[in-house]
């Protein structure tokens, strides 16, 4: 017990040590093995998986961007943070790392850090490694090891350096992933990268790494067996390092694939399908029950890319969006057009995860059953739509209002119900409501922020305007 005789002072800066140190402690070194666990991927009593970060629930509802950063990170972190996402993919070259084979530079890596803490977002690495989409890639791969090891690469009968299309870039030879020079390299990169991070990323700002890019697009090119050892043996690196932290790896397509979930050392993977149906997200997801991490690694920023991510979080996985900017390279559409500017799916990406922000520990965690969504049943949302569902044993209508599209979410935890949606919409109860705008807080703590109004209708309708980036809690009785 605390002295009473203890100068007010000391007992203030004594509570405050006790308070912070109790908010940080799951990110500090464990004293035993001196490890430090940035993320990892927990399975609650539920069954349902998802991220950690720092001890704390994390929703993964991520927006991607390839370019390097001499193409102004600056420009792309602070537009992810203006759509209201918290967690930014970026891709990291082996080759601005280490230029000079032995020689490491962690300069532009520290420069997205930088900006990560300036604007407050996460970051998710897409590591760029010797195996992109199936072959050594010039833009990613050191210049040491593309030009002066030809020892690295798949030969056929003849010698020959067995090549792949690389797209945009041209055939490219293909990498030997059985050669075990070559894994050493990787996984000393990787090893000294995450020591950099420990000791440079104290805000822990960088979370999760994807190994490799869609290894599986030329069809596991070398063979899947050693395309999948060497994936994990690239995990194993960080699963076993002193600072660790959620592994995932994406696959080119619309399927998942059990064997990739068998890997020791991934903690999930998730496909890339580039299809605006909403049916197939939903089905990707569905008949991945078993998967370690159900998500969407890649998908283009649709004009329905709301309807999208609804459909993920409902069916209780997570989504990434390709890209952030428009792609001409693919002809994909970003969560902005050309040179940034807004179009029609930025304000409705925006509006929703405004909401999604506020309650982004609780998705996290809540498992199908205990979500529904509205207005996804068509690929596009109706502008008159109107319907009734039941969660949890209560029965709760959504609907447009002058004319909105809206697409929402509701779950139910601990007998409350929480709402979100990118548009105006209007719910309908059969009992009057207690409702409330609000959020909750870094420790998972519900902060109300003002009352909400409900209107009587009829004896057994009451119905609430939803306005747009609240997340609304309501009690029924």
């Amino acid at each position: 017990m605390l002295s009473k005789k203890l100068p007010v002072v000391l007992l203030v800066a004594m509570i405050s040590v006790m308070v912070e140190g109790s908010l940080c402690a799951a990110a500090e070194p464990n004293q035993a093995t001196n490890k430090i666990i940035v993320s990892k991927m927990v399975r609650n009593a539920a069954g349902k998986y998802y991220i950690e970060v720092d001890g704390r629930p994390f929703l993964y509802n991520a927006v991607q961007s390839w370019y390097p950063p001499e193409q102004d990170y600056a420009l792309y972190v602070e537009k992810t943070a203006e759509a209201n996402y918290k967690c930014f993919t970026f891709w990291l070259y082996w080759k601005h790392l280490e230029p000079i084979e032995g020689k490491r530079d962690w300069t532009e890596l520290d420069k997205i850090i930088d900006l990560a803490n300036k604007y407050d977002v996460r970051l998710d690495i897409i590591w760029g490694g010797a195996n992109f989409c199936g072959h050594i890639d010039p833009r990613f791969t050191p210049d040491w090891l593309f030009n002066g090891h030809q020892a690295y690469h798949i030969k056929d009968p003849n010698g020959k350096c067995v090549v792949a299309s690389g797209f945009d870039m041209g055939n490219c030879c293909a990498a030997d992933l059985g050669n075990d020079e070559l894994l050493g390299k990787e996984k000393k990169m990787l090893s000294d990268l995450l020591q950099h991070l420990r000791a440079y990323d104290k805000n822990h700002r960088v979370i999760a790494i994807q190994i490799e890019n869609e290894a599986n697009i030329h069809g596991w090119l070398g063979g899947k067996a050693k395309n999948l050892a060497y994936i994990n043996a690239l995990g194993q690196v960080v699963k076993q390092s002193n600072y660790e932290m959620v592994t995932r790896v994406n696959l080119s397509g619309k399927k998942m694939d059990n064997e990739v979930d068998k890997l020791q050392y991934i903690d999930g993977h998730g496909p890339d399908p580039y299809d605006k149906s909403v049916a197939l997200i939903r089905d990707i997801l569905e008949s991945n029950e078993n998967t370690r991490f159900k998500y969407i690694a890649e998908n283009a920023a649709y004009e329905n890319s709301t309807s999208l991510i609804i459909t993920a979080l409902a069916e209780g996985g997570f989504y990434n969006i390709y890209r952030l900017d428009y792609d001409s390279v693919w002809n994909k559409p970003g969560v902005y057009d050309k040179n940034f500017q807004y179009w029609e799916v930025t304000y409705k990406i925006k509006n929703l995860n405004k909401g999604l922000n506020k309650m982004g520990s609780l998705i996290a965690q809540s498992p199908k059953n205990k979500m529904v969504a509205f207005n996804t049943e068509m690929d596009y949302p109706s502008g008159s739509y109107k319907a009734k569902k039941i969660l949890s044993l209560k029965k709760i209508g959504f609907e447009s209002k002058d004319g909105s599209k809206p697409v929402g979410i509701i779950i139910e935890n601990d007998n409350k119900f929480y709402c979100v949606a990118d548009d105006m919409a209007c719910l309908v109860f059969e009992s009057a409501p207690q409702c409330e705008a609000g959020y909750f807080d870094a420790s998972g703590k519900w902060i109300k922020e003002v009352l909400i109004e409900y209107k009587t209708v009829s004896a057994s309708e009451y119905q609430v305007d939803y306005k747009v980036g609240d997340c609304m809690r309501v009690v029924l009785p």
